[in-house]
């Protein structure tokens, strides 16, 4: 499929970008209750553990935007780590976030967001959590969302990618791209999800000159956790 065949459209001039992905909202209704159980026949626990030691890594103050926070369960872990942080949850499923709302641990100062689209959402943020979110667009998607969080801010923020990764030192890398090409099929039958291949996540930083401050690698490789500043 290409870029131009994506449902998702990039608009904006100048300092002015915004993204709207169209039929994203609610499509991951369906296995919002059954989410962990796919991830883990797939994945086992990996998934979970390398955004556990992502976690480890936040800082203790400040505003952190999560994108697409799923069903919440990383949120007890973040509390435990910075009780003080405050948090913007994104999400585009309803269910989703109904699941969320019952992880939150007394006292976590998050407000939840229930929305597609980042047209006209000025959220200041310090810091940006996007765990297996990026991977759902194409690259000029992923620069646009970059892109529109950035240009509202006064500040730069940092950004905290878990993500996979199929670098060619990636050991049993045609098994992982099996299981990532399986994944796929499994979210373009179950929800909207129009990308039909794995988009380069973190290199998307590295070329844009971010710099990577910390690298967390798991399953040699194939599953990785990176902290990006401008």
């Amino acid at each position: 499929m290409s870029e131009s065949q994506s449902k998702a459209s990039v608009q904006g001039t100048g300092a002015f970008t915004y993204i709207k992905i169209t039929d994203l909202l609610n499509s991951y209704n369906f296995i919002a209750s059954s989410y962990s159980f796919w991830s883990r026949l797939m994945y086992g626990n990996s998934l979970l553990a390398i955004q556990l030691l992502l976690i480890k890594e936040l800082p203790h103050k400040g505003h952190l935007l999560i994108l697409g926070g799923g069903i919440g369960q990383i949120l007890p872990s973040i509390y435990n780590q910075s009780p003080n942080l405050k948090i913007t949850f994104l999400e585009a499923s309803s269910k989703m976030i109904a699941l969320a709302k019952k992880q939150i641990p007394t006292g976590q100062n998050i407000t939840f967001i229930h929305s597609d689209s980042l047209e006209s959402m000025k959220i200041e943020c310090d810091y940006v959590y996007a765990s297996f979110f990026l991977d759902l667009f194409s690259p000029s998607h992923i620069k646009a969302i970059v892109r529109t969080i950035e240009n509202h801010q006064t500040h730069p923020v940092t950004w905290f990618i878990a993500d996979f990764h199929l670098g060619p030192k990636v050991k049993y890398r045609l098994l992982r791209a099996f299981q990532v090409k399986l994944s796929i099929l499994f979210f373009t039958i179950t929800t909207n999800h129009h990308q039909n291949f794995l988009p380069e996540v973190f290199e998307f930083f590295t070329k844009n000159r971010y710099k990577s401050m910390i690298i967390i690698n798991l399953k040699h490789s194939f599953l990785s956790a990176q902290v990006f500043k401008s």
